[in-house]
Order: C-alpha cells, then structure tokens, then sequence
C-alpha cells in the first residue's frame, strides 16, 4: 500500500471528505486528490495540520500503526480522562468496556481478546 493510499485510507477512517480535509490543512481538493494518487508527496505542514484531525501520520508515512495512540478527538478525551481518574474508576471502566465488547474474562485474566487496565499500563 502506498503513501496515498494509506492517506485515503485514514481521511475515509475520519469519514472526512476530500474538500474538508484539504481546507482543514490549508490546501485545495486537486492538491489533496494528488496526495492521495502519489503524484505528489505530501509536505510535512500538511502532515502535521492532519495529525490535529486524528490522521495517524506515521501509519500514512511507514504503514505501520503508532502504538497507543488515540484515533479521533474523542478517544483523545477518553484516554485524557482515564489517565486522570483514580485506580478504583480505572478499573471499573475497565471492567465496563470488556463486558460491552463480550470480553469480561480478558480482565479477569481468563481471555486474550483485550488487555486489562494494568496490561495497559505496562
């Protein structure tokens, strides 16, 4: 997968649509359009004006996901959050999260589907 590809790839994950992203990074839609169809590398101010959206601007340059790295705004604020709550809140959120997403045994440490609270923190 390419540079462009992977751009487009992150712009649909924010469901952002061309001319939207391209205003938000002080560009035009075609200047975008060829970012996407590597006709153009992108420049770095891009880069960084699209990471304030939630781009994983490492996964777009190497393919590879940056690790604990929040996705969109919101998960920046619920990671913000949690990392500022007590421990007893931490866990229940915890617990919370794994019982929604069927995974309750992986924080009792019965499963592998998602990490507990203290796997996170290591």
């Amino acid at each position: 997968m390419t540079i462009g590809e992977r751009l487009k790839e992150e712009r649909e994950r924010l469901r952002l649509t061309q001319p939207a992203i391209a205003s938000a990074a002080d560009t035009t839609k075609q200047t975008q359009h060829a970012y996407e169809t590597d006709r153009t590398p992108p420049k770095a101010s891009y880069l960084a004006a699209i990471a304030i959206l939630g781009v994983d601007v490492a996964y777009v340059i190497t393919g590879e996901r940056a690790l604990n790295t929040a996705r969109t705004p919101m998960e920046v604020a619920l990671l913000e959050n949690y990392r500022h709550s007590p421990a007893e809140v931490q866990r229940g959120v915890s617990m919370l999260l794994a019982q929604t997403s069927g995974a309750a045994d992986s924080v009792a440490g019965k499963g592998k589907k998602n990490r507990s609270s203290e796997e996170v923190k290591k």
